[in-house]
């Protein structure tokens, strides 16, 4: 199998499907543990340094105390490590931890072997078919590493296109209608992946966004802007600029989202929304709250409270990282320090 080449930047074991008590899956990570800190070298000297490296801590505990097999093995899990490994791995070298890289990449290996024959992976709770979605967080993990993605991965995500240039659940699922908001999920990161888009896409997006609801609105709008530069059209930018001018979520997972599309649009909002995601972060390090763009169409169990924090920790750090690297210059940092302690609406 040909691997790909990496990624375009934009302009204890639980066997599959065994059922494992609720109490097994939370561990302390409130206590920092020998070996675990964070060195200030290690991270971007900004305004979010101290909380980028408190975040990092958190992850690191989390990767430490469970194996990747549990992780998956836990509703949701597969999607969710993927996804917290994908944002890891995004990171500058100089700006992750070396301990964090290592545990990762354990977990990555682990993610990696149970990738199905159909060349996706898929949900705990659909055991006989891959899911689009994960599949194309899971490439997006390998590829962040560095990792060889076999060619079937990226045929089974392609297969999964409908005749109205939406993104199904599978292939079997094609003929079936999707929630809207899975749908539109699925597609624009299916899209981001395969850097690859058709008009019958490309139209489906443009009225998907005007009807967006906005728990997930956040996340979609973050997966176009991160396209590769080139991929979308005007017309598509200007619909998601204008529901990311639109957007104030409430929750951590999609106020980094929000984050991430307001740098990406360079707006001067970025810094007071980069302020009060900063103040959500809790004690031992994690930003809490649920993805609302993880929801599946099948039913699920709720995603562990751990995993789940571990999921909004990574968005936020990512969110963050990209918010320090900004030249400030550019974006208003030079404003008065009195309108970061503003309320962010404004």
């Amino acid at each position: 199998m040909k691997g790909n080449q990496g990624p375009v930047p934009p302009a204890c074991i639980v066997h599959m499907g065994e059922d494992v008590p609720e109490a097994a899956y939370e561990i302390d990570l409130t206590a920092p543990e020998a070996g675990l800190t964070v060195p200030t070298s290690a991270s971007p000297q900004g305004p979010a340094t101290h909380t980028i490296s408190h975040g990092w801590q958190f992850l690191q505990r989390l990767l430490s105390s469970y194996s990747g097999r549990l992780l998956c093995g836990m509703p949701d899990g597969t999607l969710s490590l993927a996804h917290i490994l994908a944002r890891i791995g995004e990171s500058p070298r100089m700006a992750l931890p070396a301990e964090l890289r290592i545990r990762s990449q354990k977990h990555l290996d682990s993610l990696s072997e149970l990738g199905r024959m159909d060349g996706g992976w898929g949900r705990e709770s659909t055991p006989d078919w891959s899911d689009c979605l994960t599949t194309c967080w899971a490439i997006t993990a390998l590829e962040n590493f560095g990792w060889p993605v076999p060619d079937e991965s990226y045929a089974f995500v392609r297969a999964c296109e409908r005749w109205d240039g939406s993104f199904a659940a599978s292939p079997a699922n094609k003929q079936q209608r999707s929630a809207p908001q899975a749908a539109l999920a699925a597609t624009v990161t299916a899209v981001r992946v395969l850097r690859e888009i058709n008009p019958r896409t490309e139209e489906y997006l443009v009225h998907g966004l005007s009807t967006a609801e906005p728990a997930a609105a956040s996340y979609i709008c973050a997966e176009v802007l991160d396209w590769p530069a080139g991929l979308a059209s005007w017309e598509l930018l200007n619909a998601a600029s204008r529901l990311t001018a639109s957007l104030f979520p409430e929750d951590s997972a999609g106020m980094a989202d929000l984050l991430r599309c307001l740098l990406r649009l360079r707006l001067q909002r970025s810094w007071p929304v980069s302020a009060q995601l900063r103040k959500l972060q809790q004690p031992n390090g994690s930003w809490i709250g649920p993805a609302a763009w993880l929801s599946s169409e099948t039913q699920d169990k709720r995603t562990p409270g751990q995993l789940e924090a571990a999921l909004s920790t990574a968005s936020a750090v990512a969110s963050l990282l990209l918010a320090d690297a900004q030249p400030g210059l550019y974006f208003g940092s030079d404003l008065p320090a009195r309108r970061f302690n503003e309320g962010w609406r404004g």
